[in-house]
């Protein structure tokens, strides 16, 4: 098993099922966008088959990331491109496809050649992508399309069971690899509890969203062409006097009653109702764990206040410092010129990649390179408050290029 972790370029089994959520978390996207779409253009009864196919589009997703990692030459992977998106033109069934996949193998190799690594947005979920979800919601509710509907609203649940497993195991193996050179870590233990625990957060989100998702019947409905006639002026009303008894009034005269435009659907009703229980239970939990967490947080002893502080403060300084540190890919000052050179003739030197925890002097010894100036420059663009001139990096990039 560890070959296998290890050919596909994932430490255990952890990282190997993020991977897994974080491809399937672009395919949901991209199934019930193309569901809406063919729903425009052939209309009604297409959903279900086209979202289907809209889902295989997790595999051009996945090659695509491998393609990028695993091969060497810049023409392989421009070849493995293009037949990535033939591909997804054959899954989808479509032109369309055909594009995505280009779109995606044209991101990947933008990623590849950039100097700075990051994530893509391809592979993490994020809580914010729910809002896409709510353009089709709302297209079906304007024209009442029950099945598409139905699609999104289960799409959004499916999707925040996803976000809530990628964000849990993803906190697991942060604070592994943080604690990794600890001696006598409970790595098992603490994979145990933890994994209980987020698997029952995930089972317990899904007890109460799944339902309603699957059993809604898509009646929600918007009529937005009365909200033309919300803004109007009102008409004055017409004081009727009061008619001799036997004398009836015709209906046609007294007009229908209209529906209002806006009803909320009894599955809407029950989700805001289980989401509200959840968030206060969860509310109480914290609270009891704050109560005992800061239980000996302050005290009094002979007259003496005693607290405990918080590593807050402390946390935030050392975020700071992170950010500061961070190159942008469009930061072209001094300081960011110099700490690009430095990186590139500490690649080039080095056999393996680079640790993240090493200091400049051991990065230096690991790569065979001696070369002081360029490690008083260094050091002064990453650490000093005032950093280097303009003129220091002009110098280090003319004594470079002789």
């Amino acid at each position: 098993m560890k070959k296998v972790y290890e050919w596909l370029d994932a430490g255990n089994g952890r990282v190997l099922l993020m991977r897994f959520l974080s491809r399937f978390h672009c395919a949901l996207i991209t199934a019930i966008a193309y569901a809406m779409v063919m729903n425009i253009i052939q209309g009604e009864g297409v959903e279900l088959a086209v979202y289907c196919r809209g889902l295989l589009f997790f595999v051009p997703i996945l090659l695509s990331f491998y393609a990028a990692k695993k091969l060497p030459a810049l023409w392989q992977f421009l070849l493995a491109s293009l037949m990535i998106s033939g591909i997804s033109w054959l899954l989808t069934g479509t032109v369309a496809g055909f594009i995505a996949g280009a779109v995606l193998c044209f991101f990947r190799g933008r990623s590849r050649l950039s100097e700075e690594k990051e994530e893509s947005a391809f592979d993490v979920p994020h809580l914010a992508v729910l809002l896409v979800f709510l353009v089709p919601f709302l297209y079906s509710a304007g024209t009442g399309q029950t099945a598409l509907q139905k699609l999104s609203v289960f799409s959004a649940a499916l999707y925040l069971l996803l976000f809530l497993a990628y964000s849990g195991i993803g906190r697991v193996e942060e604070y592994l690899e943080l604690n990794r050179g600890m001696h006598g870590l409970p790595v098992r233990r603490i994979v145990r509890t933890a994994g209980i625990a987020v698997a029952a957060l995930v089972l317990l989100a899904g007890a109460l969203l799944l339902p309603a998702s699957v059993l809604s019947t898509g009646s929600f409905r918007v009529d937005f062409s009365r909200l033309n006639h919300m803004g109007a002026a009102a008409q004055p009303e017409t004081v009727m006097e009061e008619q001799p008894s036997g004398f009836e009034i015709p209906e046609e005269l007294l007009g229908e009653e209209r529906e209002p435009w806006f009803q909320i659907p009894p599955f809407v009703s029950y989700l805001f109702y289980a989401l509200a229980v959840g968030g206060i239970a969860a509310l109480i939990l914290y609270g009891i764990y704050q109560i005992f967490k800061n239980f000996r947080s302050s005290y009094t002893d002979n007259r003496d206040v005693v607290q405990f502080l918080g590593n807050q403060e402390e946390e935030e300084r050392l975020e700071g410092e992170r950010r500061h540190r961070k190159i942008s890919a469009l930061d072209f000052s001094p300081n960011a010129a110099i700490r690009r050179r430095y990186r590139k003739t500490i690649l080039r030197g080095s056999k393996e990649k680079p640790e993240d925890w090493a200091a400049p002097a051991e990065l230096e010894a690991g790569a065979g390179i001696a070369d002081e100036t360029l490690h008083q420059l260094y050091e002064k663009a990453r650490y000093s408050l005032e950093g280097c001139t303009p003129e220091e990096s002009r110098a280090l990039k003319s004594r470079g290029s002789r």
